[in-house]
């Protein structure tokens, strides 16, 4: 493996991985699996990591490994996971990624904690972009490997509660001016709570109670007071999205409708977001509101003119109806209009005109005529 030549190291990887496969176990074997699982990390090569991430993987998940000598391994790649080249990082996070993909399920319930807290600190620390997405990603794969029992309620309470009490932190921070780092901490805890809550919403086993708890959360952070990055903002209205595009197996429309009267407090405070300086935000924004105008019935919704249709109960808030309009008109005024926003805002723009027609009651707005 120390050889220069290619020949060389090709014939030492394929006498590894034959010695692996056969399951001999020897002191020599594991030495050398424990080298090749740093190559696998720190080898310029990208062949060479490759080929050693397959051997590393192979050995953790088929050879005989009792639960000590398992997690000695996996505590080398996540340490690696701060390693001070991102091709490292990322060399980390692909082999953790084939680790939960191919690691027995038993062993899996027992380390998708260990898992989920280390690639959350990648997440919402690490410098490199690219990292950031690749750990993100590596979460949705850990919340589609594990069962949808005890431990995924466990991770998705503990993304819930990452958002929950990032946003205190955060708030008492600037309360007491303290150190900018702190605050940054904080903040960056929020935002890999609100990713860990979008991954868990896109594996399909969200109860109808737990996508209720989680949008609750959401709604409480987004409807505060509290002052928040854009890129907070943007990855809590993103998981916000993505936790509404999930579709009940059951009584899908009154389930939908539950889920907007819950989310009340956010639409009162819509306008926000669509005057956002940042346009991912705008955008997005939009497309919640678009959402929400179709889960109200949309243009094809019957004229009601009555307090208990589900428009009007939550466009009750006097003002709130003129208000979302003239922002939408605003929208057009804005120096960066992407197609994609301008098509957006313009059909909420129709449709919220024609339900404000159709449901005259909504937000008083005969009144302020």
């Amino acid at each position: 493996m120390e050889q220069n030549s290619v020949e060389a190291r090709s014939a030492a990887l394929v006498l590894i991985r034959s010695t692996v496969s056969a399951r001999i176990s020897l002191p020599e074997v594991y030495d050398t699996v424990e080298h090749v699982s740093k190559l696998a990390v720190r080898a310029q090569s990208a062949s060479l990591r490759t080929a050693c991430t397959n051997i590393a993987v192979q050995f953790l998940v088929n050879f005989p490994l009792g639960n000590k000598r398992i997690r000695q391994h996996l505590e080398f790649f996540v340490r690696n996971l701060s390693y001070e080249h991102p091709h490292g990082r990322m060399a980390s996070i692909g082999i953790i990624v084939a680790i939960i993909q191919k690691l027995p399920e038993k062993n899996l319930e027992e380390e998708c904690e260990y898992f989920f807290i280390s690639l959350i600190s990648v997440v919402s620390r690490d410098a490199d972009q690219q990292c950031r997405k690749a750990a993100a990603s590596a979460l949705k794969t850990l919340f589609a490997a594990i069962g949808d029992g005890r431990n995924f309620s466990a991770l998705l309470s503990m993304s819930q509660a990452l958002v929950a009490t990032g946003v205190k932190k955060a708030a008492s921070s600037s309360a007491l001016a303290s150190d900018c780092d702190d605050a940054n901490a904080d903040a960056d805890i929020v935002r890999s709570g609100a990713i860990a809550l979008s991954s868990a919403s896109q594996s399909g086993k969200l109860s109808k109670g737990q996508l209720q708890d989680s949008l609750n959360v959401l709604v409480s952070v987004l409807s505060s007071k509290t002052s928040q990055s854009w890129e907070d903002v943007h990855a809590l209205l993103c998981a916000t999205e993505q936790l509404l595009s999930v579709q009940p197996e059951n009584g899908q429309m009154q389930e939908s409708c539950e889920l907007q009267v819950s989310m009340k407090p956010f639409w009162e405070s819509i306008e926000i977001y669509l005057l956002h300086r940042h346009e991912w935000i705008r955008h997005v924004a939009a497309r919640l509101l678009g959402r929400h105008l179709s889960a109200a019935g949309g243009r094809n919704a019957p004229i009601i003119n009555t307090n208990k249709s589900l428009f009007c109960i939550l466009w009750s808030r006097n003002g709130l109806v003129r208000d979302v309009l003239r922002t939408l008109c605003l929208q057009f005024e804005a120096k960066q209009l992407s197609n994609e926003l301008a098509k957006q805002t313009l059909k909420n723009l129709l449709c919220l005109a024609n339900m404000v027609w159709r449901c005259p009651s909504a937000g008083n707005v005969s009144e302020e005529r």
